[in-house]
């Protein structure tokens, strides 16, 4: 099992490097001839990279890398990965490693011919890589979409990547930081790979049961009020009947009369009476607009909305001993 501590990795990688530089075998790939331009600054890498400054070299070469593209510096990627593994990184290293590998075949599948050097870096990416995947366990993350992934404290990166780690318990994070982050527990073992998917965000809880309610209507007064216009607007109507009986009455006197004084006081009584049971009439009219009025309001003025329904507690049904209590009497 690889447990060597990061120090013993490091001197066990400059070792090799060194090592196969002087064999030639396994040396550093050197930049093609038409990039001279970034043979400098190659250089400037290797030389920390042999210092030991892994990190710095590691920076030094990445941008290189970043700029001639994977296909141009296919080369670089071979010591990207030496120096990733010398780091402890076995994921980017991996990574780097599997790059090299793939343009390696993409020249070998166009026809064209490869250095001894580059066959010898192939078998030697080949051969770390295995050892690798023996020694670690692999996690491979996926989501439906691009999420910020964390395994245990390391550096968050896109889904999609697979790290090598060691085995056992690990804690693979989706969206770390964030308030709706997932965390998911995977256990590995050396040589195994786990695929960890996204479990997505929560789902809501349901919403909590709807109590039952019912609908009221609010009314813009109370209903005595319409009561009571309607009931004096139906008492109001006995004093024109009176008031129209009484004219009547004097007409009928003053025409059956046949004395002229007598039907000169009539004519008089009836006059004024008249005139009474029409002023009278106008009560009934005025109070039965005020309640059709009214009405009109109360029906059309209110406002509906929901209260909570109350419902009644049965009443409980009283037993003894599994039987209904019963009293019999006699009077």
């Amino acid at each position: 099992m690889w447990t060597r501590r990061r120090s013993e990795r490091l001197r066990w990688a400059l070792g090799a490097l060194l090592a196969a530089a002087s064999a030639t075998s396994s040396a550093p790939a050197r930049a093609d001839d038409d990039l001279e331009v970034f043979r400098e600054r190659f250089r400037a890498g290797m030389e920390k990279y042999k210092a030991g400054q892994l990190a710095d070299a590691i920076v030094e070469w990445e941008a290189i890398y970043r700029e001639l593209g994977p296909a141009r510096g296919y080369r670089l990627a071979f010591n990207l990965g030496r120096a990733y593994d010398a780091y402890g990184d076995s994921t980017r290293a991996a990574e780097r490693f599997e790059a090299y590998l793939a343009e390696v075949e993409a020249r070998r599948s166009s026809g064209q011919e490869l250095e001894a050097l580059v066959l010898k870096q192939e078998a030697d990416a080949k051969e770390r890589l295995g050892e690798l995947a023996r020694v670690k366990g692999r996690v491979k993350t996926a989501a439906r979409r691009p999420t910020a992934v964390q395994i245990d404290s390391g550096e968050p990166r896109l889904s999609g990547f697979t790290a090598y780690v060691a085995p056992g318990d690990h804690r693979v994070t989706f969206e770390p930081g964030a308030p709706s982050a997932r965390v998911v527990t995977v256990r590995v073992l050396a040589g195994e790979e786990a695929v960890v998917t996204d479990p997505g965000p929560p789902e809501a809880p349901p919403p909590p049961p709807r109590a039952p309610t019912v609908v009221v209507t609010d009314r813009p007064f109370p209903a005595w009020v319409l009561y009571a216009t309607g009931g004096a607007a139906v008492a109001s109507v006995v004093l024109p009947v009176l008031t129209y009986d009484r004219a009547l009455t004097l007409r009928d006197r003053h025409d059956a009369s046949a004395d002229l004084t007598e039907r000169a006081s009539l004519s008089d009584d009836y006059s004024t009476a008249k005139t009474n049971a029409y002023v009278s009439l106008a009560i009934p009219i005025a109070l039965g607009s005020a309640t059709a009025a009214l009405a009109a309001w109360y029906f059309a003025g209110g406002r509906e909305r929901e209260v909570p329904k109350v419902v009644a507690a049965p009443t409980p049904w009283v037993t003894g001993g599994g039987g209904a209590i019963t009293a019999v009497g006699r009077f």
